[in-house]
């Protein structure tokens, strides 16, 4: 996840948060969250000419799946907009 930013937890929730500003200007957020004994990995990504759109990518039972799924999601962001 080279060039994705470390975020600050936003709620209790928040297990870690990556950020990323592309070069068309879309902002993304992928972030792990620990929700009723799971983990949930989501995305928020907003650009210039739309409001922040939001999108789970599964609840997992284990930490190291949902940081896999993560990655798995970053590199998608990366392939689309770098």
């Amino acid at each position: 996840m080279q060039n994705w930013n470390i975020l600050g937890n936003n709620s209790p929730d928040d297990v870690v948060r990556h950020q990323r500003t592309f070069p068309d200007g879309t902002d993304v957020i992928l972030a792990i969250r620990h929700v009723g004994g799971t983990y949930e990995v989501i995305s928020t990504a907003e650009s210039r000419t739309s409001g922040p759109t939001v999108a789970s990518h599964g609840r997992f039972l284990t930490l190291a799946e949902a940081t896999r799924t993560l990655e798995e999601e970053a590199a998608a962001w990366e392939r689309d907009l770098s």
